[in-house]
């Protein structure tokens, strides 16, 4: 009993008496801070937080500007690169069309072993060795002229 009067503070504990009918102690709760100190503590807790809370709001405001610029830049990014992607899908389609117009010039072309077989008759024939009709008619004139000489 001595303790718990020591921790309610009561101070010490006197007997006085023993038995059924003996002098009850009072009890004395300590009395903690005044109504007007602890206003001024609720006081100073409040102002903090309205700190803590304008500090906040502060930041979610400059969160939120650089949220929206950096958004702002991003969709700029995404409509060049469209546009860079648009014009290289036009120049492939443009370098498609002129491969398969240099694939139909191709196919229209002779081959290598048509142009040998070709290469081969000419070196056959040796077209440089040939003479025209009026070189002929004049040989033959010639000729003529020397058998009638020799008559």
């Amino acid at each position: 009993m001595d303790n718990m009067q020591d921790f309610l503070g009561t101070g010490q504990s006197e007997k006085k008496g023993s038995g059924l009918f003996r002098k009850k102690e009072e009890i004395v709760i300590p009395q903690g801070p005044s109504n007007f100190d602890q206003i001024a503590t609720i006081d100073r807790r409040l102002r903090v937080l309205e700190s803590r809370y304008t500090d906040l709001s502060r930041k979610i405001q400059v969160v939120d500007s650089n949220l929206l610029s950096h958004r702002r830049l991003v969709t700029k990014e995404i409509k060049t690169t469209n546009s860079d992607m648009l014009e290289i899908k036009k120049q492939l389609l443009e370098l498609k069309n002129k491969i398969t117009m240099i694939i139909s010039d191709l196919t229209s072309c002779t081959r290598k072993d048509e142009l040998e077989a070709l290469k081969k008759y000419i070196e056959l024939w040796d077209p440089v060795n040939f003479v025209t009709r009026n070189e002929v008619e004049q040989i033959v004139d010639e000729k003529l002229e020397e058998k009638k000489e020799q008559q």
